[in-house]
């Protein structure tokens, strides 16, 4: 179990780091939401590259234990 701290704390960290990227998601969707309407591509392109940021996150996070 402690052989694994690292890793769960680099995790972590990369989850916290995440957290301006959950918010701004929120924002855009509760945007799209609020107007009853699909995403524009644009809007479709903001969330796939916020996603990709914080996938990325994760990933560096696991390898660079």
């Amino acid at each position: 179990m402690l052989a694994a701290l690292p890793l769960i704390a680099s995790i972590l960290s990369a989850v916290a780091s995440d957290i301006p990227i959950i918010q701004e998601l929120i924002q855009l969707l509760e945007g799209i939401f609020e107007a009853k309407r699909e995403p524009t591509e644009d809007e479709w392109a903001q969330l796939v590259a916020l996603a990709e940021r914080a996938h990325a996150d994760l990933q560096g996070a696991q390898i660079k234990t």
